[in-house]
Parts: C-alpha cells; structure tokens; sequence
C-alpha cells in the first residue's frame, strides 16, 4: 500500500498513530514515518489529478517553499496547490534548487506554467540505478522561476514531484 493511501485512510479517521504504525511496520524509520505523516496536516485533503498548468491566469497571493520537501501556492481566489514528493520504499527526490525568486511569482497573473524533465536510467553505462530531473518553469510579468527537482531511485518507483489542490476541511 502506498504511503499516500494511509495517510488519507488515517486523516478520514483522525488516527495519526495508526498510519505511523503501519509506516514502522513497512520498515519505515521513525524519522522517516513522522516526516511522511507531517506532510499532511490534520484538516487537509489533497486533490490529485492537478497540473502545475492550473496555475496559469492565477495571481498567487503566497508562494512558499518548505526546505526540500515542499512548495506551497495560494491564489487570491483561495485556492491552494502543493507541489510536493511522495516518499516510496526505494526512490527519493527533493528540491534541488530555485532559480529566480519565488516573490516574482506574487501579485501579478501566472503567464507560464510548463514542466520539462530528463531521466537517466540503468541501460545508460553512467547511471548504475535511475535519475529524473524535473524543471517547473513558471513566470509573471515580474519574473521567472525554474524549480529544479532531483529523484532518483532503484528504476521500479515514481522520480517526480506531484502537485495537488488542497481543500481544507
């Protein structure tokens, strides 16, 4: 089961602990099982089947970054999109860096929301497991930005970012 799938079935029934049970009974760390379950703050449900394309004609009124983990957007319609990791057994992947500022992004009408990843897997001499790179590009009449993300993993599971509208309850 997906760690996505407990963490819903555990925010439908207000039991945290349960889901971080089961994420230790799946041989998650401690650190790891909290950290996942800190993703998903109590009262929130996340949308799936968004594209970081809804953002165009939005003007966000908040962008913010939580470390490597997470970007959240706020438009001024209320409407609020996370673009975030969905941590698995064997891939990782992370905000690797931001070119341009994210403030650019605030105030004025998203013209530009696009993604262009690249990938590098086993049947390539130089990549022993797989690597995807993923570049969102977004811009306003302030400005540019390109959020870089970097995943990787055993070539079995997923290497890029998700990005959903979250409904708060």
């Amino acid at each position: 089961m997906k760690t996505i799938d407990i963490l819903r079935r555990a925010r439908v029934s207000s039991d945290r602990l349960a889901a971080l049970d089961h994420l230790l009974a799946l041989g998650y760390s401690p650190e790891r099982a909290e950290r996942a379950c800190s993703r998903y703050p109590q009262g929130e449900r996340l949308v799936h089947n968004n594209s970081v394309a809804d953002l165009i004609g939005k003007t966000l009124v908040r962008v913010k970054q939580h470390g490597k983990d997470a970007i959240d957007f706020v438009a001024t319609t209320g409407e609020h999109w996370r673009m975030w990791y969905e941590p698995d057994c064997c891939a990782q992947a992370w905000i690797e860096d931001v070119v341009g500022d994210l403030d650019d992004l605030v105030g004025a009408p998203v013209v530009m929301a696009e993604v262009v990843s690249d990938s590098c897997t086993s049947s390539v001499e130089d990549c022993p497991d797989s690597h995807t790179w993923t570049f969102y590009k977004l811009a306003t009449a302030k400005g540019y930005v390109t959020i870089r993300w970097y995943g990787s993993s055993n070539g079995y599971y997923g290497e890029t970012a998700s990005f959903a509208r979250v409904d708060s309850r």
